[in-house]
């Protein structure tokens, strides 16, 4: 299961719908709404269920069975084929019971594959410190103003990391005034095929101490 949480001090805020089997999430209110499971023992069970049709089952299907034992189809999830979002006003929204008579009801229907009510979780977000001894001084990365310069001006990579992106498969192209492919940390990452020096027109981007503006690319 998905899990990201915005807010600040380590505090969620945000939380997320996510459903069962289906690996997604999508934004709520507090806290996070996550698979419904036999146990009872931490967090609520909402009044919501997601739902998922057999093939060739459609949302029609869906919506006559959803009136027929008293839910309301709210939406489709994302762009997950057959995958619904149902609700049950005479259920509690927030209760430690499992309404399992609901699911019951909707796993009797043979257009139904799969049912299951979704839960309320609170959860603390907890960032990970980073153990580069020169993090602090990596502006470009985070800026607090730590080099005089206005706060926040950076990449913003910092939301990209903690939502689990790493660029691993991804190639990207830096323009600098030169790049030491050949130190550890970067030599095996640096695709020699795709660099080029475009101030001496060849491949090596290597950096010149004796002119020290010149531009080149690599990735």
């Amino acid at each position: 299961m998905f899990q990201k949480c915005g807010g600040i001090h380590g505090q969620c805020k945000v939380g997320l719908v996510c459903y069962p089997k289906m690996q997604i999430c999508l934004p709520s209110g507090i806290g996070y709404l996550i698979q419904a499971k036999e146990s009872e023992k931490d967090g609520y069970f909402t009044n919501t269920w997601a739902v998922e049709l057999h093939e060739p089952a459609e949302e029609e299907d869906l919506n006559r069975i959803a009136k027929k034992h008293g839910f309301i189809l709210l939406d489709k999830i994302g762009s997950l084929k057959n995958h619904f979002h149902l609700r049950h006003d005479d259920v509690k929204e927030l209760h430690h019971k499992h309404a399992q008579e609901k699911t019951d009801l909707l796993m009797l229907e043979k257009e139904v594959k799969d049912a299951t009510q979704q839960k309320y979780i609170h959860r603390m977000k907890r960032d990970g410190i980073p153990t580069d001894p020169k993090f602090g001084e990596m502006w470009y990365l985070l800026n607090s103003g730590q080099t005089g310069g206005p706060v926040g001006v950076d990449t913003n990579v910092l939301p990209v990391w903690k939502s689990g992106i790493t660029g691993r498969g991804v190639v990207i192209s830096v323009l600098d005034d030169g790049l030491d492919h050949t130190h550890p940390d970067l030599s095996p990452n640096y695709l020699p095929e795709a660099s080029y020096d475009f101030n001496s027109h060849d491949a090596d981007p290597s950096p010149r101490d004796e002119d020290p503006d010149n531009w080149y690319v690599a990735l």
